[in-house]
């Protein structure tokens, strides 16, 4: 059963479905949060030579000052967040039951899904895999990925939108705490709230920030309306853009050498340099890996310049790549499009682009998108090395 209080996309509309993860895919009577909660007292106890009572006023002195006790121990004490994280969620995960009614209302639910977490990811797992619902999911974004800037951090939701590239008027978050909605209705989401927790996490009657009520998660998702709409095999709303990370540079870097070895010109040690560079946080350019159906379907790199004849700043298509595979099928289009937008969100004036003078298939698109030949030679010199 679910309340609907005015306001909010209509859910047969949601392209990106958020779900919180403890207490909002399993029931608040699972009470994994009451042997998390020892376990941090635990933590502390150890740590700093204090009894249960002192280590659990300070606990929710941390949750109410930081937004989560990780945060108050790393800012106050220096505590490793890693060690800690592994102590705590070492937890008996027999009360999380498998669900396979939530199971199938997701696998029935169009869009995509998500989950957006203050815990890590191995707890993310676990509790995924207990529920039988862990292939549900496109992705976890969880405390490490937030740079341990806990819900409702601003800062942390606006990380996850860049990450996955969404669209927060399409989206819709699922969440037990309602004070963690506030953030994501200001950015314009549709966003459910699952009541039962302590008095913090609840709601006041009508909150703005707050358009459903949900008391049986699967049940609410198995009401929501298909979208009845016949699949066109030149449809690319299913394309996900991804910021690259760090962890993901072999992936990036295998693209890269299939994309140089059909151009002609081998990726060099330098061009693998410059790629790792770009994962591990490069201010001068921005490479997206692109996805459909969970399978990686080629990336875009751009990088940023500044320019007198442009008024300020420009910037450069470096490597646009997409597998065979992924030709022909207007994927090429809509990612040159996502580059266009992505530009002006950079405040890039002028976007160039090199393009083989053989290459008229390419050469058309470009032209389709807006890109005119200058009429001037390119010219390049290295004036030093990797380095």
């Amino acid at each position: 059963m679910s309340a609907r209080v005015p306001g909010g996309r209509p859910l047969h509309e949601i392209e990106t479905w958020i779900f919180d993860l403890d207490n909002t895919l399993y029931p608040h009577s699972c009470n994994l949060f009451v042997e998390i909660e020892t376990r941090m007292a635990a933590f502390m106890c150890a740590e700093f030579g204090i009894d249960a009572a002192a280590a659990h006023a300070l606990r929710r002195r941390y949750f109410l000052t930081y937004g989560t006790t990780l945060r108050g121990l790393m800012n106050e004490n220096g505590i490793d967040p890693r060690r800690f994280l592994d102590y705590v969620h070492q937890i008996d995960m027999t009360p999380v039951r498998p669900a396979p009614e939530l199971k199938a209302a997701l696998a029935a639910l169009k869009g995509r899904k998500l989950v957006f977490t203050n815990a890590d990811h191995r707890h993310a797992e676990r509790v995924l895999e207990r529920l039988g619902i862990a292939d549900a999911f496109e992705a976890v974004f969880d405390i490490h990925a937030a740079d341990y800037l806990p819900k409702p951090d601003h800062d942390s939701y606006a990380r996850f939108v860049e990450r996955f590239t969404i669209e927060p008027h399409s989206a819709a978050m699922v969440e037990d705490i309602a004070p963690n909605l506030v953030p994501a209705h200001a950015m314009g989401m549709t966003t459910a709230w699952i009541p039962g927790g302590p008095e913090w996490t609840r709601a006041e009657p009508g909150a703005p920030h707050v358009h459903h009520v949900v008391d049986d998660l699967a049940e609410w998702l198995a009401q929501v309306p298909s979208r009845h709409k016949s699949r066109n095999p030149m449809d690319t709303s299913d394309l996900r853009y991804e910021l690259a990370l760090a962890s993901e540079a072999e992936v990036l870097v295998n693209l890269a050498r299939s994309f140089h070895a059909e151009d002609g010109h081998p990726l060099s040690p330098e061009g693998e340099f410059a790629l790792r560079r770009i994962v591990s946080g490069e201010p001068m350019a921005r490479c997206w890996i692109i996805r459909r159906a969970g399978h990686v379907v080629g990336y875009l790199v751009v990088t940023l310049g500044y320019s007198i004849e442009h008024g300020g700043r420009d910037g450069f298509i470096d490597d646009l790549y997409l597998v065979p595979s992924a030709r022909g099928r207007g994927i090429g289009a809509a990612v040159v499009d996502f580059a266009l937008e992505q530009a002006r969100r950079l405040g890039i004036i002028t976007l160039h682009l090199e393009v083989d003078p053989k290459n008229d298939r390419a050469t058309s698109l470009y032209r389709s998108r807006g890109f005119t030949e200058n009429g001037r030679r390119l010219l390049s010199r290295r004036l030093r090395a990797q380095g």
